[in-house]
C-alpha cells in the first residue's frame, strides 16, 4: 500500500487534482501490482534467502520459509501463491471497475494495470512453476501496453 500504491497517486497528481476516487483507484492498482511483483519474484527472492510472501499466509497453508528456500514447487507453496494471486485478482478487477469513474487524463498512468492482468493471467496456471525464472520480453509488455492504450478502458 506504501509503495506501487503511492507511486501510482503521486502520478496522477501530476495530471490532476486530488481526489478520494484517484486515491482509491491507485491503492488498488498498487496493491495489484504489489502481490503480481511479490509472486513473480519468489524464485529469485528464494534463492537469496528472502521471503515477501506473508509468513502468515505460509503457515496458514501448512507452509514454511523453510520450504520456500528449498526452490520446490509443493501443493502448500502452490495454495499459498494461488490465494495471493485471488487476492491480487480482485484488487485488479476492482482497480478496472474504477477506472471508468477518474479524468480520462489520468487512465494512462494506470497502464500497467494490463500487464499485470497478463502476468496474473500466466502465474495461476496449473502447469506454472513459481520457482523458475519467467523474463517477459520487451516488445510482449510494449504490445501489451500498446493494445491496452487503444481500449475504452484507458480513454481511447
Amino acid at each position: 500500500d506504501a509503495t506501487a500504491s503511492a507511486l501510482f497517486s503521486q502520478a496522477t497528481r501530476v495530471m490532476a487534482r486530488p481526489s478520494e476516487a484517484i486515491d482509491h483507484l491507485a491503492r488498488h492498482a498498487g496493491l495489484a501490482q504489489g502481490m503480481a511483483q511479490v509472486i513473480a519474484a519468489l524464485g529469485r527472492d528464494a534463492s537469496r534467502q528472502q521471503l515477501f510472501l506473508p509468513l502468515p499466509l505460509l503457515q496458514q497453508h501448512g507452509s514454511s520459509k523453510e520450504e520456500v528456500f528449498a526452490g520446490k514447487p509443493t501443493p502448500n507453496i502452490r495454495a499459498a501463491i494461488d490465494q495471493l494471486a485471488d487476492e491480487a485478482q480482485s484488487h485488479l478487477k476492482t482497480a478496472f471497475g474504477l477506472l471508468a469513474d477518474v479524468p480520462s487524463g489520468v487512465r494512462p498512468i494506470f497502464l500497467p494495470l494490463a500487464h499485470v492482468r497478463r502476468e496474473l493471467n500466466r502465474m495461476r496456471r496449473a502447469d506454472n512453476d513459481p520457482f523458475l525464472p519467467k523474463p517477459v520480453s520487451r516488445l510482449r509488455t510494449l504490445w501489451t501496453l500498446w493494445r491496452a492504450a487503444r481500449t475504452e478502458e484507458f480513454g481511447s
